[in-house]
């Protein structure tokens, strides 16, 4: 069985080469970094303002969902305050319309009301002239407290 230990110059290519790599490596990830750090400080004014820009809507937006959550709730508590309510005066409109029709028959008895005094206010000559003459006829009664005596005796 033969090993990579049997050959030296092969193991020794083979370390050699590893570590070419790991060197490469780290220094591809060094200049990346680099870069990287380089190209965002390059911009800090324009990355600090999206920050101060990000931290001022993530407050926006906790703050538009308490509001959400507070007016769920209260949006909750006016619908069961509705559902109460219409339960509660269910007969709401029945009594409007009893009460509109009561007001169309009135302003009807109002109309013929009207009719009947204008029709009143004329006087007719001779029948005024005929209950002035059976007036004067017309024995006054008498109110039981008159035939009273004044006061009583007591023995």
């Amino acid at each position: 069985m033969e090993t990579c230990f049997a050959y030296p110059f092969f193991f020794v290519s083979c370390c050699l080469f590893m570590v070419a790599r790991i060197m490469l490596s780290f220094f591809l990830g060094l200049w990346c970094w680099y870069a990287f750090f380089y190209f965002r400080f390059q911009d800090r004014g324009i990355v600090l303002s999206l920050r101060e820009t990000n931290a001022t809507l993530t407050s926006q937006v906790t703050q538009l969902h308490k509001e959400n959550d507070e007016l769920r709730a209260q949006n909750a508590i006016l619908k069961e305050s509705v559902l109460t309510s219409t339960k509660k005066h269910w007969d709401l409109a029945n009594v409007v319309s009893e009460l509109s029709r009561y007001y169309y028959l009135f302003k009807q008895w109002s109309a013929k009301v009207a009719d009947l005094a204008l029709f009143f206010s004329w006087v007719n000559e001779d029948l005024e002239r005929h209950l002035n003459q059976d007036q004067s006829k017309v024995v006054q009664p008498k109110h039981p407290s008159d035939d009273a005596p004044d006061h009583i005796d007591l023995v």
